[in-house]
Order: C-alpha cells, then structure tokens, then sequence
C-alpha cells in the first residue's frame, strides 16, 4: 500500500482577526476535504515544534497568513523546500518587504517585496495567462474574483524566469 499523502497546515493566533478568522475557516475548510479516506491532515500553531526531520515527513506545507520568524524554523522550511517539499502560501504567507531580513525567502517567492496594497478590499478582473496548467485550465479566460485585499510587489515576479505565471 502507498504511503498516504501528508500535509501540515501552520498558522498564527497572533495576528490581525481577519487573518486568524480566515485561517480557522481554511483549515475548516480542509478538514472536510479531508473527511473520509482522504490525506494525512495535522495543523500546528507553533511550527517552533517541527524541525526538519519532521517537516520531511509531509508532501506539503500551507501556510495560512503567516511563515517561519525565527531562525530556527525559517532553516528548517529552507532544508524542507530545498530537498522537495511542496508550499501553498495564502496571502500573508507571503508577505516580505525591505525589512524581512530573509533573503532566501524574497528568492524563494520570485525575488519580488511588497510595494503596496489596495485598500478597501475590491472585486478585480483576473486575466489567465497559462490555460493549460493543471491548476488553470478549468477557469475561464478572465473572470471577475471577489472583493479582497491585492499585493503588488517590486519587481514584478513576472520578470523572472525562473517564475512561471498562472494568472
């Protein structure tokens, strides 16, 4: 029998309430994806407590509205992502501006900062730029998404090559 599938979601209570609501809701959320004969789910709040050896054992992490702050656990999510391991970051997961101090991290998402944000959350027209993806190809060629907050970072991820742009 294959091994199953393992995932590890790692999120904060210290933070805004939005972004807690929104991680209890995602994890929610996954849990009943999860329901029945689906993957191996464990959730943390302290990723203090997952070196390396550990996190080698998950097929991915999601990060909900935060990543690694210590030094401690930002090398351990480096070895993790280095040697294989899968990342879903929502929103905050990947904020960096000039002041992170990580510079694997900036790297890691594209080699973009944080520039600026909208705000009041507003609906935007999303345009798919790679319809073949696995991830895209079910989506129309644009559509409207709801109202959110929207990052823009310097410089744009799109002018590396190494990123590959979905929409």
């Amino acid at each position: 029998k294959a091994p199953r599938f393992k995932a590890l979601i790692y999120y904060t209570q210290h933070a805004e309430e939005a972004h807690v609501q929104f991680a209890e809701q995602a994890t929610t959320f996954f849990k009943k994806l999860n329901y029945g004969d689906g993957f191996v789910l464990d959730i943390t709040t302290d990723f203090s407590k997952y070196p390396y050896e550990k996190l080698k054992e998950y097929n991915v992490i999601i990060m909900l509205n935060t990543s690694p702050n210590t030094k401690a656990e930002r090398d351990a999510f480096e070895q993790y992502m280095e040697n294989g391991g899968g990342w879903v970051g929502f929103h905050a997961a990947a904020y960096n501006d000039k002041n992170t101090h990580w510079p694997w991290f900036v790297k890691f998402l594209g080699g973009g900062v944080f520039y600026c944000n909208n705000w009041p959350p507003q609906p935007v027209l999303v345009e798919v730029d790679n319809e073949e993806h696995p991830v895209t190809k079910n989506l129309p060629a644009s559509f409207v998404a709801p109202a959110s907050e929207w990052y823009q970072w310097t410089p744009s991820p799109r002018q590396n090559k190494d990123v590959e742009v979905l929409l």
